[in-house]
């Protein structure tokens, strides 16, 4: 069994992706609008999601909540630094944000959760990984303004209580786990 999984009435579907695509077109979520043009650039981010901004949660949340993988500090060091070279993962979503105001275009999608969901879990008002890790999101300005917007979406905080409860746990962990480690980076 993978997490995310729903069952909806014998319908088994994983990824978190696929899961809101589907839920996107059964309840007709404005997150997830019909326009093919839209749903195209939802797809083209989502697919690129995987290999890219997902790298976010392996290199730096993942690592702390499983200590149990394999070369877990090299592993870590690779992605941090694809994560922000000047092509990296975090200037590309910039770079993304520099053309709309969101991830797809003007309105919020599902593609903006899916993305917040990798970059807002390590925010200091959470588990704080972006600083233990000396990243700045200072140098990404347009991604700064886009997290304040997630933030403001319906259900934001509803979504993130257990992120909420659980941080002062996670930062703990990660301090300990990766605070002798990265200061010798």
């Amino acid at each position: 069994t993978t997490v995310p999984r729903m069952d909806d009435n014998g319908l088994v579907l994983n990824e978190s992706h696929a899961i809101m695509c589907y839920l996107g077109d059964k309840f007709n979520w404005k997150l997830y609008p019909k326009d093919p043009v839209v749903r195209a650039k939802i797809h083209e981010y989502m697919n690129w999601h995987h290999q890219n901004t997902r790298r976010i949660s392996l290199a730096l949340f993942s690592t702390v909540m499983r200590p149990d993988l394999k070369d877990l500090q090299t592993t870590a060091a690779v992605w941090k630094k694809d994560l922000i070279r000047p092509a990296g993962v975090l200037a590309t979503i910039e770079r993304l944000l520099t053309k709309s105001p969101w991830i797809c275009g003007d309105q919020p999608t599902v593609a903006d959760l899916s993305c917040y969901c990798e970059v807002g879990q390590c925010l200091d008002k959470y588990c704080g990984l972006f600083t233990l890790h000396g990243i700045d999101l200072a140098e990404y300005p347009c991604m700064a303004k886009w997290l304040e917007k997630c933030e403001t979406l319906e259900g934001y905080d509803a979504a993130h209580a257990m992120l909420k409860k659980r941080s002062p746990m996670i930062r703990e962990k990660a301090k300990e786990h990766f605070g002798a480690y990265w200061s010798k980076l």
